[in-house]
């Protein structure tokens, strides 16, 4: 949530660094092609993020898994053995 802060705080300069005079038009396609740069990088950072969570989340089904197949197992070597 800070990053987007920060977005918003360079997008919100934008106008007043207009007004100081110094800031033309070029400097001001710079500075969106900047802005939706680093929006680009967070969503594409958040979707890697969604990425490792959900195959974490699968590793670990597959682990339970594994883990109620081994006890079914042993239940039933246990009842063959009795």
């Amino acid at each position: 949530m800070m990053r987007d802060l920060s977005i918003h705080h360079l997008q919100a300069m934008l106008p007043m660094l207009a007004r100081l005079g110094r800031f033309d038009e070029v400097d001001q396609a710079w500075f969106y092609q900047i802005v939706m740069d680093m929006e680009k990088m967070l969503a594409d950072r958040e979707l890697l993020v969604a990425a490792r969570h959900a195959k974490h989340a699968e590793c670990q089904r597959k682990h339970t898994m594994g883990e109620q197949l081994k006890g079914l197992m042993e239940k039933s070597v246990a009842s063959c053995e009795s």
